[in-house]
Order: structure tokens, then sequence, then C-alpha cells
């Protein structure tokens, strides 16, 4: 009971002794002026301690009025000045800062002393507080296509030269200050709230949240809630971390208590004994400024590069018309609605009846929002029909995390019926296909939307009919999956053997390369002039439909070669210019957003624009005969 009992006591130990250090340096602060108008501040920081400050009221406390303010910006372009950061502050919050101090150029960032500011970061110095907080809410702002982050403004003292606007004039004895919560991110993460520090400054401990250690296989969140519920409220349900082949527990999880108190009493049961296992109960925490959690849970959907999509499709036009094609769960569309103004709108497209009802209910939410159901291979029809121009389109190509941990049989490791529909109203389920689809057509399926190996191809094709006129096709999802497993054998590769088989059916049955091809040519009628369309893409072969589709309408740059030879032979053949594509660069996920969204692994972000131009089809169309070059194929 002694090492139970110090697990919390060494928590509370750690924020007591912060509380009375922060308590001592305020006060040795307020003496080293002896000024009449300082011991005034002093004695209205005694009156405010009478009552339960909030953030705010720490903040106010804590500032003299001739102290200056500091806010750390980082993720600025490297390039980036004084002058323009300047600037950007002034357009965006209307404040015209005091001081931008930027780093040592020409430093190799080894030779850096501690503290000093590294490429890509700034500080800024402004008269007040509420100067500062507003500065503070640029965190997550988009500047020269990079989202910075803002720190906690901090109160440093003002000297007597403070006036003179030089970095001499900012003392490097700074006050600890309350901090304020940062604005949420695009992901809509909860405002940082204030917890437990360690005693190393690097882990956030939680006064709420267990992580538990050597769970057995087979546990659940129901057994887990019902042993743990003992202790008192549980807030949510508990978070396991689980083998995503096998759907088991890997002996990990967390559990978040409404009350300080209660998981209090949790930590005392370390070494308690569950399930034929003997677990390891440890406050939960997180490294300082790191996400907390890290495990997509069932049923939920994290929206694949929203940062990504929302700084280069929406915010250089926040007023325009948007599409999201593939709505889901409508992670994208809640991203891109956040950062529309009042004047934008977004248009949604999902034939998931499940995806149609969370759109109804974000239509009430937000007026700027319209649902509608369809495939967004044909939404050129609605399109033409409200009379838009969008200057943006996205297509989030495969299947959504609901989808995929739903009832209907995705995925190899879920028990239920095998169907593999989007559309549960129109089509025909997996099971009932397999019952009448031709051995050959079968292979072809298998190779060209699975990347099954032909000759395994072959042998799964010949199994499924010989074993249907007994009537003996499973049509179950981890009956069927073991039935591939059975013909595939041992494999090199770490995934399900019945993934690729899975994957090759749903293509098919929901015709998803073919609404992809239809929605590249219909965006490029449609669009606006300069308009994009996103394409996040998973998988090789959806990279080869986007880039096959994009050679058919790419537009020719300055520097092609045959577009120069052509004009330097024939300048007075001009060609005739058509509306085409310039792809820009492809993003991919952070490792930021690795740490959150670890299905996001595969993702590419494929942005192209449309554009006037000479389409190097075209121009080889006419430039090959004059040149006695074949004709193209």
């Amino acid at each position: 009971m002694g090492k139970k009992n110090k697990i919390t006591s060494d928590v509370a130990d750690e924020v007591t002794t912060q509380q009375s250090n922060k308590k001592q340096r305020v006060e040795e602060g307020a003496v080293v002026k002896k000024t009449k108008k300082n011991k005034e501040q002093i004695d209205c920081s005694d009156k405010a301690k009478e009552k339960t400050p909030t953030s705010e009221t720490k903040l106010a406390a804590d500032a003299p009025g001739d102290d200056l303010w500091r806010v750390q910006i980082r993720g600025i372009p490297y390039t980036s000045t004084a002058e323009q950061i300047s600037q950007f502050i002034e357009e965006k919050v209307s404040i015209k800062s005091e001081l931008v101090e930027m780093p040592k150029k020409n430093v190799k960032p080894s030779r850096l002393k501690p503290g000093e500011m590294r490429p890509g970061q700034c500080a800024v110095t402004l008269q007040s507080r509420s100067e500062a907080l507003k500065v503070a809410e640029l965190h997550k702002a988009e500047l020269g296509g990079r989202w910075i982050e803002v720190d906690t403004p901090t109160c440093v003292s003002k000297p007597d030269n403070a006036s003179q606007g030089t970095a001499s004039g900012i003392s490097d004895q700074r006050r600890a200050v309350s901090r304020e919560a940062p604005a949420a991110s695009v992901r809509g993460a909860q405002p940082w709230k204030p917890q437990a520090r360690a005693a190393d400054n690097d882990k956030v401990i939680s006064k709420h949240e267990i992580c538990l250690k050597f769970l057995p296989y087979e546990t659940t969140e129901e057994a887990l809630k019902a042993f743990f519920s003992e202790a008192g409220e549980i807030q949510g349900e508990p978070a396991l971390l689980r083998d995503p082949s096998t759907g088991k527990c890997k002996g990990m999880g967390w559990i978040t208590f409404v009350a300080e108190e209660a998981c209090a009493e949790a930590l005392t049961w370390n070494g308690c004994y569950f399930m034929g296992r003997n677990l390891n109960i440890s406050p939960g925490y997180t490294r300082a400024g790191a996400p907390q959690g890290t495990i997509q849970a069932t049923g939920t959907h994290t929206p694949a590069l929203i940062e990504e999509v929302v700084a280069r499709m929406v915010l250089p036009d926040p007023d325009a018309v948007y599409i999201d094609g593939t709505f889901g769960r409508g992670g994208h569309s809640r991203g891109i609605l956040k950062h529309l103004s009042s004047k934008g709108r977004l248009h949604a497209f999902d034939v998931d009846d499940a995806a149609i009802e969370v759109g109804k209910k974000l239509e009430e939410e937000d007026s700027r929002f319209k649902i509608h159901k369809g495939l967004f291979g044909g939404m050129g029809d609605v399109i033409r029909e409200l009379g838009i121009k969008p200057a943006g389109i996205l297509l989030d190509i495969g299947i959504s995390s609901p989808q995929l941990d739903g009832d209907r049989g995705f995925r190899p490791e879920m028990d239920s019926i095998l169907d593999l529909r989007f559309d549960l109203s129109s089509g025909t389920p997996a099971w009932q296909f397999l019952q009448n689809v031709e051995l050959n057509e079968l292979v072809r399926i298998l190779t060209e939307y699975g990347g099954e190996d032909p000759t395994v191809a072959r042998r799964i094709a010949e199994t499924v009919v010989l074993r249907r006129e007994a009537n003996a096709v499973p049509k179950r999802t981890r009956a069927f999956a073991e039935f591939i497993q059975q013909i595939k054998g041992k494999e090199y590769q770490a995934m399900h053997p019945a993934k690729l088989t899975f994957q090759a059916l749903r293509i098919h049955l929901n015709k998803e390369f073919d609404e992809l091809r239809n929605s590249i040519r219909n965006s490029l009628k449609f669009l606006a002039k300069g308009g994009q369309l996103g394409i996040i893409t998973w998988k090789h072969s959806e990279c080869a439909i986007v880039m096959d589709a994009y050679r058919q309408e790419e537009c020719c740059t300055p520097q092609y070669p045959l577009l120069n030879l052509y004009l330097e032979k024939h300048p007075s053949s001009p060609l005739k210019k058509g509306w085409g594509w310039l792809m820009e660069d492809v993003s991919r996920p952070s490792a930021k957003e690795l740490q959150y969204n670890s299905r996001s692994r595969s993702a590419l972000l494929h942005v192209l624009r449309k554009q006037k131009g000479i389409r190097i089809a075209d121009l080889e169309k006419v430039a090959y005969p004059l040149m006695d070059m074949p004709a193209k194929v």
C-alpha cells in the first residue's frame, strides 16, 4: 500500500512544488521595484488572490501597466523578414508590433546557444496583454503557405530605455504567467487545458487518466469499464490498442475518469488481478506540446491531410463555392467550413445513407452547407442545375474509417455479411455476385483492381466456381477470408491474405475507378478559371488513374521542349489554346499528423489546377506531322 499511495502523492507534490515556486518568483519580482506605483500594484494583486483566478485574471494580476508582452511564433517561412511579420500581424489583427526579433542569419543550428531563436522562428514584443492575446489567436493561421504556431504570451519587464525600441530594451528576467488556451486546430481538437507538469518539465501528467499495461489479448472495452467503474465514474469508453490484423488487444489501454479522486483510487490498484493477468497501472501523460491520444477509435473518421487541403485549396479564397465529392462522415467538410467566410458555400456528395444522415444534421447546424445524395462521378448534373462555378473540388478516394469498421464486410477480420456496397439501395452484394460471375471475369477483377498475382487470382476464381456448384461459397466475411487464406497459403506481406481480394470486389461493385475517371473529366468542365481539383489517393492503382487522366489534359509549361522546338521551326503557325490541367506538388502526411492519425500514412494529396493553355496532346497532333515524326498511337 505504501508504493500505491506514493504514486499519487508524487504527482501532488510536483504540483504543490511548482505552485510554491511560481508564488515565490512573483513575490521576488514585485519586491525588486520599490516605487509607489509598484506597491499599489502589489496591493491589487494581493486582493485578487482572495478570489479563485481564471487564466485571464491571473494574467491581469501578473501584468503591471509598464510591462511589455512577448509572443514567440514558430513555423514561419525561412525567408520571412521582420517587416513581413509586422505587416502580417497588422493585417490579421490590426495591431502594429513594437519590435519583431528575427533569428541570426547564416548561423548553423548546432552553433546556436540555448534559448536563441532558430530558423523559422521569431518573437514579437507588444505594449499590452490584450494585444498579446490577440496575436496569440493567430495560432494555426496561414503565413506564406505554412501553418504557424503561436506560443503563450509572456510578460517581460520594461527597462528605462525601452522607449528606444531596441532589442536591448527587453529584459531577460521574465515572470511566470498563466497559460492561455490556444485556439483549437482545424482538426477540431479541444482547447488546451492546464495540467500538472512533471518535475523534468517534459511530461504533462493527467489527473484523470490512467495507463494500463499487460492487458490480456481477449480484453474488451466493456470488461474494462465494468472492472474499473468501482473506482469511480468513467468518462466515455476505455481506449484499447488493438492489432489491426486480428482486432485483438495488444496489451495496452487507457481509461479517463470524471473525478480526480476516482483516478487516484484506480492508481492504488497497481498490480491487481484482471482476467488472469497482473496489471501495471500508471498515470496517463503526454509529452509537452504533443497531441493526446494516438489511436484511431473504431467507428470514427479523422480526415487525412486536412491542414494541407485547407491551406492549399480554401484559404486562397474563403468567399468562394467548394465541393466535397466524398462526404463520408464530414471530416473534410467541417474543416473547410471552419475556414469559409459568411459568403462561402460548400456542397457535398455521397451515396451512403449513414453519410447522408450525418450530412443532414450538418445542414441544420450550418446554413452554408448542403448535402446531395449521388455518386461523385455524376455531380456535374447537380453543379449544372445549381449554376455554380466552384473554386475547388475535393475527392477522398476509397473507404472511410466508419465504413471500414462497420458491418458491411469491408474488413476480413470483421464477422458480418459479405456485402461490400457503399449504397445498399442499389447494386448487388458481394456474396450474391460471387454466385454468378464468370471465371475469367473474376480473374480480371482480382488482378486489375486488387493487384493479385495472376496465378493466385486464377486459383481463387476456379475454387469459387467449383465451390458454388455445391453452394459452399461463404457468405460472411470471416469465413470467406479464411477460405481465401486457405487458397493463397503463406505470404510475405504483413497484411491479411484476403485483403486484396476484398479490395478488388469492393472497387468493382462500387465502380470506384470509373467514378474517379468521370469526376476528373467533369471537374475540368465545371471548375472556375484557376480552380483546383484535390484528390486524396491511398493506393498505386488510384494514383495511376489520376496521372493517366491528367496526362490526357496536361498543359504545356513555357519550358516544355517540344513546344520550344515547334515555335523555333514554325513561328508563323500559332497553336490554339484550350482548358487543361497544371499539376502542383503532391502533399504527404506530416510526422505530426501520423501521431494522431496513423491510417493517413498512405495518403497523397494531388492538386490539379484548371488553366487555359496549349495542351500537350494537341501540340503532339500538330507538331509530329510537321517534323516527320510518326503519329502518336
